[in-house]
Protein backbone atom coordinates (compact mmCIF):
# COMPACT_ATOMS: atom_id res chain seq x y z
CA UNK A 1 0.00 0.00 0.00
CA UNK A 2 1.41 3.39 -0.97
CA UNK A 3 0.92 6.48 1.07
CA UNK A 4 2.17 10.02 0.66
CA UNK A 5 2.43 13.34 2.38
CA UNK A 6 3.46 16.90 1.71
CA UNK A 7 5.69 18.51 4.28
CA UNK A 8 6.89 22.06 3.75
CA UNK A 9 9.27 21.78 6.72
CA UNK A 10 11.34 19.27 4.74
CA UNK A 11 11.85 21.64 1.83
CA UNK A 12 14.69 24.12 1.96
CA UNK A 13 13.82 27.51 3.37
CA UNK A 14 15.75 28.92 0.41
CA UNK A 15 13.37 27.40 -2.08
CA UNK A 16 9.84 28.09 -3.11
CA UNK A 17 9.69 24.58 -4.55
CA UNK A 18 6.84 22.34 -3.66
CA UNK A 19 7.96 18.79 -3.06
CA UNK A 20 5.71 15.82 -2.42
CA UNK A 21 7.07 12.75 -0.70
CA UNK A 22 5.68 9.27 -1.21
CA UNK A 23 6.76 6.28 0.84
CA UNK A 24 6.11 2.75 -0.38
CA UNK A 25 6.07 -0.57 1.52
CA UNK A 26 9.75 -1.18 0.74
CA UNK A 27 10.70 2.09 2.45
CA UNK A 28 11.71 3.92 -0.73
CA UNK A 29 10.93 7.62 -0.76
CA UNK A 30 10.18 9.21 -4.12
CA UNK A 31 10.33 12.99 -4.34
CA UNK A 32 8.03 14.78 -6.76
CA UNK A 33 8.99 18.31 -7.75
CA UNK A 34 6.93 21.11 -9.24
CA UNK A 35 8.10 24.06 -11.30
CA UNK A 36 8.29 27.27 -9.29
CA UNK A 37 7.25 29.30 -12.34
CA UNK A 38 4.32 27.41 -13.89
CA UNK A 39 3.54 25.03 -10.97
CA UNK A 40 3.61 22.02 -13.33
CA UNK A 41 4.72 18.71 -11.84
CA UNK A 42 8.23 17.71 -12.93
CA UNK A 43 8.93 14.00 -13.36
CA UNK A 44 12.70 13.86 -12.93
CA UNK A 45 12.77 10.33 -14.37
CA UNK A 46 11.51 11.56 -17.77
CA UNK A 47 12.79 15.15 -18.04
CA UNK A 48 15.40 17.49 -16.68
CA UNK A 49 14.69 19.61 -13.64
CA UNK A 50 16.69 22.83 -13.62
CA UNK A 51 17.82 24.44 -10.39
CA UNK A 52 18.42 28.18 -10.44
CA UNK A 53 20.28 29.61 -7.47
CA UNK A 54 20.67 33.31 -6.86
CA UNK A 55 22.74 35.09 -4.31
CA UNK A 56 21.99 38.74 -3.68
CA UNK A 57 24.27 40.78 -1.44
CA UNK A 58 24.81 44.42 -0.71
CA UNK A 59 27.82 45.92 -2.45
CA UNK A 60 30.04 47.48 0.17
CA UNK A 61 32.18 49.96 -1.70
CA UNK A 62 35.50 50.84 -0.10
CA UNK A 63 36.03 54.42 0.97
CA UNK A 64 39.00 56.59 0.14
CA UNK A 65 42.26 54.94 1.22
CA UNK A 66 44.62 56.77 3.51
CA UNK A 67 48.23 56.10 4.50
CA UNK A 68 47.29 53.84 7.44
CA UNK A 69 45.58 51.40 5.02
CA UNK A 70 48.97 50.34 3.66
CA UNK A 71 49.80 48.60 6.94
CA UNK A 72 46.44 46.80 7.29
CA UNK A 73 46.02 43.11 6.53
CA UNK A 74 42.77 43.26 4.54
CA UNK A 75 42.64 39.51 3.91
CA UNK A 76 42.85 38.82 7.65
CA UNK A 77 40.07 41.33 8.32
CA UNK A 78 37.85 39.69 5.69
CA UNK A 79 38.60 36.25 7.16
CA UNK A 80 37.63 37.44 10.65
CA UNK A 81 34.40 38.97 9.36
CA UNK A 82 33.49 35.73 7.55
CA UNK A 83 34.18 33.65 10.66
CA UNK A 84 32.00 35.98 12.73
CA UNK A 85 29.21 35.79 10.14
CA UNK A 86 29.29 31.96 10.23
CA UNK A 87 28.80 32.03 14.00
CA UNK A 88 25.77 34.31 13.82
CA UNK A 89 22.31 32.98 13.12
CA UNK A 90 21.15 33.51 9.52
CA UNK A 91 18.06 35.27 10.86
CA UNK A 92 20.27 38.08 12.16
CA UNK A 93 21.38 38.98 8.64
CA UNK A 94 18.84 41.35 7.15
CA UNK A 95 17.45 40.62 3.67
CA UNK A 96 18.67 44.06 2.64
CA UNK A 97 22.24 42.81 3.13
CA UNK A 98 22.16 39.19 1.99
CA UNK A 99 19.64 36.80 0.45
CA UNK A 100 19.91 33.36 -1.17
CA UNK A 101 17.18 32.12 -3.49
CA UNK A 102 16.64 28.71 -5.09
CA UNK A 103 14.09 27.75 -7.73
CA UNK A 104 13.20 24.55 -9.58
CA UNK A 105 12.23 25.02 -13.24
CA UNK A 106 10.76 22.68 -15.82
CA UNK A 107 12.56 22.67 -19.21
CA UNK A 108 10.14 25.16 -20.80
CA UNK A 109 10.33 27.67 -17.96
CA UNK A 110 14.11 27.28 -17.83
CA UNK A 111 14.37 28.28 -21.51
CA UNK A 112 12.04 31.24 -20.93
CA UNK A 113 14.09 32.30 -17.91
CA UNK A 114 17.31 32.24 -19.96
CA UNK A 115 15.72 34.47 -22.62
CA UNK A 116 14.89 37.16 -20.07
CA UNK A 117 16.55 36.50 -16.67
CA UNK A 118 16.03 40.07 -15.48
CA UNK A 119 12.28 39.86 -16.26
CA UNK A 120 12.39 43.12 -18.18
CA UNK A 121 9.38 44.02 -20.23
CA UNK A 122 10.02 43.28 -23.86
CA UNK A 123 9.55 46.19 -26.24
CA UNK A 124 6.52 46.00 -28.46
CA UNK A 125 7.55 45.07 -31.99
CA UNK A 126 6.02 47.08 -34.80
CA UNK A 127 5.93 45.37 -38.16
CA UNK A 128 5.98 48.17 -40.69
CA UNK A 129 5.60 47.48 -44.37
CA UNK A 130 8.64 47.93 -46.60
CA UNK A 131 7.20 50.49 -49.03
Amino acid sequence: MAWGWQDSSLSSSLSNSQMTYERFNVGVVVIHYSCDRCQRSIDSRDEFRYIVRMEVKAALDAGVADESDADRDHLMEIHEILELAEDLENDLVDEDVYKQLRYDFCPECYREFLKNPMAREKPVECNFSKN
